[in-house]
């Protein structure tokens, strides 16, 4: 319970009035606890804007190298496959095409460079019937194969080594240089018997 004390003064006019005089008198903040209180939560704020903003980053990239990884397991499994039962295997184009001779089958593997605007490729086609993209060319969501893409002999007969470097969509490689990826891979491939 509250107590209250009244007394009598007089103000410069010679006035009498009554005052209240509380020794509990309620009170609001005062200007440092509201400036630290400010500040405190400003911090609190950026650690957090930070945080987020970090790990942002690193889903983006994680994405993106997942992404490089994926379709370059796709691309040598391919060729691998496709080398098997193969009669024979030829570069051509300075080692920018792989042709693969099984049995009435002719398949050729092609490495297309990026462009400032559109991503490098491998491509799959079979028997003249159009090349079909086997990397995941989508500028943004997508890689793009280096202009290192190269098929080469590998000494021995019907051994060829598949050498290539996947990189981010090239949207992206324009952007922030945290999300920019660089993988290599290198793989040597021999028809089955060989």
């Amino acid at each position: 319970m509250k107590k209250y004390y009244w007394y009598k003064t007089k103000n410069s006019n010679g006035f009498n009035f009554f005052r209240e005089n509380s020794p509990e008198r309620e009170r609001g903040f005062t200007l440092i606890e509201v400036l630290v209180t400010v500040a405190v939560t400003g911090i609190l704020t950026v650690l957090a804007s930070v945080i987020f903003i970090n790990t942002v980053r690193n889903s983006k990239k994680a994405e993106i190298t997942a992404e490089a990884r994926q379709n370059a397991a796709l691309v040598i499994d391919r060729i691998q496959k496709d080398a098997r039962g193969a009669s024979s295997l030829t570069t051509s184009g300075g080692g920018k095409i792989l042709t693969i001779e099984n049995g009435p089958d002719r398949i050729d593997w092609t490495c297309t460079a990026p462009t400032a605007t559109a991503n490098g490729f491998i491509s799959r086609e079979v028997n003249s019937s159009g090349p079909i993209t086997v990397t995941n060319k989508d500028i943004v969501d997508g890689v793009s194969v280096s202009s290192t893409c190269t098929f080469s002999p590998a000494g021995a007969a019907d051994l060829i080594t598949i050498e290539f470097t996947m990189t981010e969509g090239v949207d992206v490689l324009s952007g922030p240089q945290e999300y920019q990826v660089q993988l290599p891979f290198k793989t040597s491939v021999s028809k089955r018997g060989s």
